[in-house]
């Protein structure tokens, strides 16, 4: 067997044999690592009982994923063995480390295991081992697994001091059919329950007097069931009672031996009902038991000193020496604390989407915990690590979450501070510096950097906040097919320019100075003169004036208040009268920060409530602006012919609209539109580029628009006809490590151009198959992607992924353009040609068909009950998909909606949309800007063929991200699978 290689992994040594199987050391020679490979023996392999324990073994202990518990890499199987390839242990068994090695019993003659000789085992050693073995049996416990053969040969003590169980091999599930007969007596009969003896069915009560005969042999170093020969063993087992532990030891205090005989009772009703309930009691003893202890040795000590030199040296030391103790056993309950309670509450918090009291357990748990890799899986998900630095630096930073507005700042340290993780959520960020303006600005952690100049006081611009520069990709629905833009430092207005700061521009005659008009008035083709100009710009009284003043004043008390209905020429004009200029769009956008829209929009006036003062609510931007979402609109610098850009949104407007262009008059002077001013710090080159006049792209108006007529659209439908051939399937592996699913990647024949595509299949581990089964269709991201990781890394997956946890298999393609596949092709990319669109459209169309094929190829598979399962970009085109396949029984759209750009007509989703007749879940952003709800959202789910009985649309209070609580989020996606595929 030696230098053999099955599989990828090649056989260096043996290591042990037992009853169910041979053990030998391996070389992975594809992840570079060593592993265990268990075999089970080829004489076994003929009974079908020992084959099923044997995989047994394996479903079991791959189901669990505990660092106190051996872990399951891989089940291979050939055409005459069958083995487990697990992790490999470097250490002793605890057999060996007792020295103390079991005969077995000599049937018929003399037996030596009546008596062990003692291993002087010490109790902060003990405590340490017995506390890891109980948490690696409650974690069992928890997941309904019975181990059923614990003893010292099967628990094994790395070099580092981690205990690891092994061999599930007689592990029973509940629930499972029983797969020997009920008199079978498996196990090492010395450490047999009486229920396994009598051969009774078995519960996790027997795993602890198992473990209770473990605490003996510790603490008396013997077995408490003697006989010469196992049936006489067996009846020891059944009526005799255990001698007492201080009979061999009198050290050992009665109550640690109350503890130990009680896990012992023949009744199981009278053991310790849960392991975590024994360990407990444990800990307590051998507490006080240390603590009496320590006062023996103390007093030993204090009548052997004479010297007080050496007395105040030795009480020091036994000092410490107590310090020691009782930090070793303070420190065994907080790691129990830290497994058994931190990490499923740390799991509800993320299910609920708090991630910062997710973050405060995680903080202190890892002080307890730090490599636990569930622990570290959870840290991934809930923090990022972000870098804030300034010039000058020095400066101290401050943060609070951005919804906690109340709650005190949080000192975090002095810049530059590199590489500091923080939950995974949107702050307030303040950074002072003693000479310098104190600077508020927001950010989330995932941003990754907080860059920031500050200026000393008195030096910047009144009531302006610096923005630094960077690439500005507008996130405008009208204008997020312009080109990124790189900008340069720039001032911008903290707030809106109010009534007040208006009144002194018409104080000083603003209306009447022609030197602060710059700009050429022009009204439906025709150029206004001067004085046919100032006619426009009156207010309610004929004076001039803003539309909203009346008699050339603004209302009484409302002088804090955004100046409102005023035209883009007398905004322009009160900007040169204060030396600044209006934004460009890319500046305005890059200030607003609108991808952070679902944090803004909640804290912004949007609503029938009319204007407010500049600043009264909390929405601050990325660089500390107020009120850009909301209030009043804001005239911006550019102009598509005739008219200009007025950005935000105002009080009375749809909250859409903060991401949402609009174009109108230059003297439009509606009651809503107000604006701010930006100041240019330096002479930017790029500034002239973004005063261009810009032509938006028209945003869809699908209340104006139909789809095809059936003949088309049956034309259509020739495009994605593919020839169903022999898919030629390969699995390339399988993997059963995770505790929830084995996972597969499977390679076929792609439907076009002689290609091979591959899939990662996800089989659930708490049902049986059939399973039914849920597709998915990942959003853009996956195309910049460049490996799935094995699957591990997918896009998207974070949909899905408790589906498999709840008992259905997941079918994860990978398309033609993404990850492993990547061709060139860039949806945004503004030289992508509309039929290189086209053709890939088509591409994953068939992708999406051969998946299917495959699947059916499976008998593990439920054909009656698909569904479809598209995020984002995958929403967008899933009508398409749907339409055009009918062996989806259902169908979920998560962060979609119609395009608001143009799409050829062979790809549009509103032609396929009135095609699809399955029962259609579409989960929503109430803020989401790239597929807003009243343009994108609700004209998807009104041209859906769906029976308005079976379709429903759910919005989360989230932009264009994953909706939070994700609790509510799984709770309607599992109840819609429920409703139309059946319960699991």
């Amino acid at each position: 067997m030696i230098d053999k290689t099955i599989s990828h992994y090649k056989i260096t040594e043996k290591l042990g044999e037992g009853g169910m199987g041979e053990v030998y050391l391996a070389d992975d020679l594809k992840l570079e690592r060593q592993v265990a490979i268990k075999f089970l023996p080829e004489h076994l392999t003929k009974d079908k009982d020992n084959v099923e324990r044997f995989e047994r073994e394996a479903k079991a202990a791959a189901a669990l994923n505990h660092p106190n518990i051996v872990t399951i890499y891989d089940v291979i199987e050939t055409e005459s063995q069958i083995c487990i390839v697990m992790e490999y242990v470097d250490g002793k068994s605890l057999r060996e480390i007792l020295n103390t090695p079991l005969r077995p019993p000599l049937i018929g003659g003399e037996s030596d295991i009546s008596t062990i000789p003692s291993s002087e085992f010490r109790v902060p050693n003990a405590l340490n081992i017995i506390t890891q073995i109980a948490e690696g049996l409650s974690e069992a416990h928890k997941a309904d697994i019975v181990h059923r053969d614990i003893k010292p040969e099967n628990i094994l003590i790395d070099n580092e001091g981690r205990v690891k169980i092994l061999d599930f091999g007689l592990a029973k599930l509940k629930g499972v059919s029983k797969l020997t007969k009920e008199s079978s007596t498996l196990g090492t009969v010395n450490y047999m329950s009486p229920e396994q003896a009598r051969g009774e069915s078995v519960d996790h009560r027997s795993d602890i007097w198992s473990f209770g005969i473990v605490l003996y042999e510790l603490f008396s170093g013997r077995l408490p069931f003697q006989g010469d020969y196992e049936q006489s063993l067996v009846y020891s087992i059944l009526n005799d009672e255990p001698e007492p532990i201080t009979k061999f030891k009198h050290e050992v205090s009665s109550d640690l031996e109350k503890i130990v005989l009680k896990a012992l009772k023949k009744d199981k009703n009278a053991r310790y009902q849960s392991v975590t309930e024994l360990e407990e009691d444990l800990i307590k003893c051998i507490n006080g038991k240390s603590q009496s202890d320590n006062k023996e040795i103390v007093n030993n000590l204090l009548k052997s000193l004479k010297s007080p030199r050496i007395f105040i040296s030795a009480i020091v030391v036994i000092i410490i020496i107590s310090l020691i103790v009782l930090w070793s056993i303070h420190q065994s309950k907080r790691i129990t604390w830290a497994r058994n309670n931190a990490l499923p509450e740390i799991t509800k918090c993320i299910e609920f989407g708090d991630y910062i009291a997710a973050f405060s357990l995680a903080e202190e748990a890892e002080q307890y915990i730090p490599d636990d890799p569930l622990l570290q899986n959870q840290w991934s998900k809930i923090s990022q690590n972000i870098n804030i630095d300034t010039e000058p630096s020095h400066a101290e930073v401050y943060y609070k979450p951005y919804m906690d507005i109340e709650i005190d700042w949080k000192y975090l340290g002095l810049t530059p501070i590199d590489s500091i993780r923080i939950p995974d959520v949107m702050f307030r960020w303040k950074l002072e510096k003693k000479g310098y303006q104190t600077v508020l600005v927001a950010a989330p952690a995932s941003r990754g950097e907080i860059r920031m100049k500050l200026y000393q006081e008195g030096t910047a611009p009144k009531d302006m906040v610096l923005v630094m520069g960077g690439k500005s990709e507008l996130r405008i629905s009208g204008l997020d097919h312009l080109f990124p833009i790189h900008l340069a430092d720039f001032y911008i207005d903290k707030f809106e320019v109010t009534n007040k700061q208006f009144k002194v521009w018409v104080d000083k005659g603003g209306y009447k100075r022609q030197e602060f008009w710059k700009n050429e008035f022009v009204k439906g083709g025709k150029i206004l003169t001067w004085q046919e100009a100032m006619a426009e710009f009156v207010d309610a009284t004929g004076r001039t004036g803003p539309a909203t003043w009346e008699v050339g004043n603004y209302p009484e008390g409302q002088e804090n208040h955004p100046v409102s209905g005023v035209s883009w020429y007398e905004a322009s004009a009160y900007a040169e009268f204060v030396a600044k200029e209006l934004p460009t769009i890319y500046h305005w956008g890059y200030a607003a920060g609108i991808d952070a829209s679902e944090n803004i929009i909640p804290l912004s006036n949007f609503g029938d409530g009319g204007l407010i003062p500049v600043g009264k609510n909390h929405g601050l931007g990325y660089y500390g602006t107020y009120d850009m979402a909301g209030n009043v609109r804001e005239w911006c610098f550019n102009k598509t012919s005739e008219k200009h850009y007025i950005l935000g949104g105002a009080w009375g407007d749809p909250s859409y609209t903060f991401f949402h262009a609009d174009i109108r008059s230059p003297f439009d002077r509606s009651p809503a539109n107000g604006f701010r001013c930006v100041k240019y710090v330096a002479l930017d080159v790029s500034i002239d580029s973004t005063k261009q006049a810009i032509q938006s792209s028209p945003i869809r108006d699908y209340t104006k628009e139909k789809p095809v007529p059936e003949e088309i659209y049956n034309a259509y439908i020739s495009l994605y006809s593919y020839e169903k051939a022999n898919l030629n399937i390969k699995v390339e592996f399988s993997d059963s490590t995770h505790k929830h699913w084995t996972k597969e990647k499977i390679y076929f024949d792609a439907p076009y151009g002689n290609e091979r595509m591959f899939v990662y299949l996800f089989l659930p581990k708490v049902s049986s198959p059939p399973f039914q089964t849920v597709i998915l269709f990942p959003g853009t991201r996956a195309i910049f992607m460049r490996s799935s990781a094995n699957g591990d890394n997918l896009n998207s997956f974070d949909a899905v992924d408790f589906v498999i946890k709840s008992g259905r298999a997941v079918l994860c393609p990978v398309y033609k353009s993404t990850y492993e596949r990547r061709d060139g092709f860039d949806p945004y990319d503004p030289n992508t040609t509309a039929i290189s669109e086209r053709e890939h459209i088509i591409m994953w169309q068939k992708d999406l068909a051969r998946s299917i094929d495959f699947l059916e190829s499976r008998t593990d598979i439920d054909m009656d009950k698909l569904c479809f399962l598209g995020s984002s970009w995958g929403s967008v085109l899933g009508p398409v998909f749907i339409a055009l396949d009918k062996r989806f029984k259902v169908c979920i759209f998560r962060l979609g909606g119609f395009p608001t750009w143009d799409v050829f007509p062979g790809n549009d989703p509103i032609n396929f949309a009135p095609h699809v007749k399955i029962p259609v879940l579409m989960i929503n952003g109430k803020f989401d800007y790239i597929f807003p709800y009243e343009t994108s959202q609700i004209p998807m789910y009104q041209f859906l063929g769906t029976p308005e009985a079976h379709k429903r649309l759910v919005l989360f209070d989230v932009a264009h991200t994953i909706p939070r609580p994700r609790h509510k989020m799984m709770e309607e996606v599992l109840n819609w699978l429920d409703r139309y595929l059946g319960p699991v």
